[in-house]
């Protein structure tokens, strides 16, 4: 009778520390979770503030002037907020993956912001040539820069969740051990729940690697997505004979919607365009985000003459559409079909020179490029 009581003693200590354990674990878990999850937010809000600052960047108008200046304060903050030391948070410098991102090279995200921030603070308007050295800063460096400090974030964040799950199985094991027919009451439960946070997590990652290929904006594939799946389609042009053209878009004067509707008028409309254009394409086409006010439309399988008459198609849509506040519009475009010797870098020049010829022409209209 005693060695039974002690033995029921020694099990529900046992069963007691092993449940503490646990619990103590699970809550780290969700913890380290939620800060993890913050910053990553924080950056990759301070990816988007700096794309749209460096849109803004070389504007005289005063209302983009004044709209820099509230993203610069916004960007100070976030920037502050990402890395500060605070005893009980989780804190960016802490971490080696992180700590790269922020002050190693070639990144140096820190340092850059700093920079980017300094220069966009300056009380006049910078010349152009400053400006453009700016957006290139912004586009090469800072937006990379928070992209992968994102990243590191949520590798980091998995790892941890990874290691305090191996925690607390641990724990149930032993729990396993010593009361066995307690399994189905404390073990599987808890475990389906972190099964359940493991997948969250899981699909948390995806919409982050789907954000990051496409456009805040509009909501449309962007640059980096464009030049991805252009180089793979001229591969096939080149290797397999197959067709490819594309449609360089540009909304003409688009300065004068800005003026009239304010920046924020023209991001809507902006967006209603993207929304337009992708609602009026084939199954297979895709249009993308360039940057501003420019798109590009790829069309596989589609000779130039058609390319041709899909824009012109695209043109007459676009200016019969009345947008937010009776806005018309009206689209210059390039047209060009892929050659078989060309490369990304030569194929998207050729479709500026169409679209420069556009422009030239009078606008509002449909070029080939030669």
């Amino acid at each position: 009778m005693n060695a039974q009581r002690i033995h029921y003693a020694v099990t529900a200590a046992v069963l007691f520390f092993a449940v503490l354990f646990g619990f103590a674990t699970g809550y780290k878990a969700l913890s380290q979770a939620a800060q993890a999850g913050a910053l990553r937010d924080l950056a990759l809000e301070q990816r988007a503030r700096v794309l749209r600052m460096a849109a803004l960047l070389g504007r005289t108008e005063s209302a983009s002037r004044a709209e820099l200046a509230v993203e610069a304060r916004r960007m100070q903050e976030a920037q502050d907020r990402l890395e500060a030391e605070q005893p009980d948070a989780l804190a960016l410098r802490s971490l080696p993956e992180a700590a790269a991102v922020l002050d190693a090279r070639p990144l140096q995200t820190a340092e850059r912001a700093r920079r980017f921030l300094r220069a966009a603070q300056e009380p006049s308007a910078p010349d152009r040539a400053a400006a453009l050295a700016l957006q290139d800063e912004a586009l090469a460096g800072l937006s990379e820069g928070y992209a992968r400090l994102a990243q590191a974030l949520a590798e980091w964040n998995e790892a941890q969740q990874t290691r305090l799950l191996k925690h607390q199985y641990g724990a149930f094991l032993v729990v396993l051990a010593a009361l066995f027919y307690q399994f189905f009451v404390i073990v599987r439960p808890l475990s389906q729940a972190h099964e359940e946070a493991a997948a969250e997590l899981t699909t948390a990652r995806e919409q982050l690697r789907a954000l990051e290929g496409h456009d805040h904006l509009t909501g449309l594939p962007g640059r980096e997505r464009l030049e991805e799946n252009l180089a793979r389609e001229i591969e096939y042009v080149r290797r397999y004979g197959t067709t490819l053209s594309a449609v360089a878009m540009d909304v003409d004067e688009f300065r004068k919607v800005n003026r009239r509707v304010g920046q924020l008028g023209g991001d809507e409309v902006l967006r209603e365009l993207g929304g337009l254009l992708a609602a009026n394409l084939r199954k297979a086409d895709a249009v993308y985000r360039f940057s501003g006010e420019k798109f590009i439309l790829l069309a596989p399988h589609v000779d130039g003459e058609k390319a041709l008459l899909l824009a012109e198609k695209l043109r007459l849509l676009v200016e019969g559409a009345e947008f937010r506040d009776g806005v018309r519009l009206t689209l210059s475009l390039g047209v060009a079909e892929c050659r078989p010797d060309e490369d990304l870098e030569s194929f998207l020049a050729r479709l500026d020179e169409g679209l420069e010829l556009a422009k030239a022409a009078g606008m509002n209209r449909a070029v080939t490029a030669p």
